[in-house]
């Protein structure tokens, strides 16, 4: 996936497949791969797949970015617990 960095369609698209079939690296969820699929969903206009995929991520730094882009305000909510 990082040989796609300048090919985005092509590496949402890979990300995606990964997401959708359960993926995990050495059984743990790759959330830090995960934030970089909400990123590309929300630069690509796919904000329909954001909760989706925001419902994966659950590690303090990946959350911790998600709170401080602007892109993911409107999934974030500020007062939940998860987001705190």
């Amino acid at each position: 996936q990082y040989h796609l960095r300048e090919q985005p369609a092509q590496r949402m698209a890979l990300l995606q497949a990964l997401f959708d079939n359960g993926w995990k690296s050495a059984g743990t969820e790759p959330t830090g791969l995960w934030l970089e699929l909400a990123t590309l969903q929300a630069d690509n206009g796919r904000g329909d797949a954001i909760p989706t995929t925001l419902a994966r991520i659950d590690t303090p730094a990946e959350l911790i970015r998600l709170r401080s882009d602007k892109r993911f305000d409107r999934y974030v909510d500020r007062h939940d617990a998860r987001f705190d």
